[in-house]
């Protein structure tokens, strides 16, 4: 039997391409221990959220590997890897990608739905909301009635019902002022501390920092080349 990492990130030699672009993203090796939580920050345009997006398995790497634990994303096939996705990462978006027509509740079933988890009932969601400092009342509302600030705990809610092993998180205070965002950065550590989740959280605010286990500069790991060959790593 393989002994079990102790790492919740690890990745080796990733290279990226967008299609019929010359841009390509190398990622050199890098690992996040188990439990901890650590700071992303860079300009916008330096990878953070592309690389979000491959640690996540939404987006696939031209080569190299990211493996969650004992498991490599890339090892998975397609229905596989939206399985594993659904049970064990948890992903606030920047734009939070709610479904806006459907309710809080139906937002956060439809995530346990996709992971084949126990059905969610309002009496479930209760601890969370109470931690979230939202009201019960909301659970009903369709999103599209939601303040950004709701939006935003929302999606933290959606992306912990299924007790994910990895949490990550793209720009989630930029649109809220000061005392808004220190609020919310202490509900979602406490969220995080309970749910014991490792956490990538990914931001451009240093005066975030403080927060986290670790502080990583996105050009510490990764950067941006032109690919002049068209075929070449």
């Amino acid at each position: 039997m393989p002994e079990k990492s102790q790492n919740a990130v690890s990745m080796s030699n990733l290279v990226f391409r967008y299609p019929s672009s010359p841009s390509v993203l190398h990622c050199e090796n890098w690992s996040l221990p188990k439990g901890e939580r650590v700071f992303l920050y860079g300009d916008s345009g330096s990878g953070k959220s592309t690389l979000l997006s491959l640690l996540s398995g939404i987006t696939q790497p031209s080569s190299g590997t990211i493996c969650l634990g004992n498991t490599c994303l890339n090892d998975l096939p397609s229905a596989q890897l939206d399985q594993y996705r659904a049970n064990n990462i948890g992903v606030v978006f920047q734009q939070f990608n709610l479904i806006p027509y459907l309710s809080v509740l139906q937002n956060v079933q439809l995530a346990a739905h996709f992971a084949q988890s126990s059905e969610v009932s309002a009496s479930r969601l209760t601890p969370m909301l109470e931690n979230l400092k939202l009201s019960s009342d909301l659970l009903e509302k369709q999103v599209s009635q939601l303040s950004v600030g709701q939006k935003q705990r929302v999606a933290i809610m959606r992306a912990l019902i299924n007790s994910p092993e990895l949490l990550l998180i793209d720009e989630p205070t930029s649109a809220l002022d000061a005392n808004a965002r220190d609020g919310f950065m202490q509900m979602l550590m406490s969220m995080e501390e309970t749910q014991q989740t490792s956490m990538i959280f990914v931001s451009h605010d240093q005066a975030l920092r403080g927060y986290f286990d670790q502080q990583v500069a996105i050009d510490n790991i990764c950067h941006w080349s032109k690919d002049t060959q068209g075929d070449a790593c």
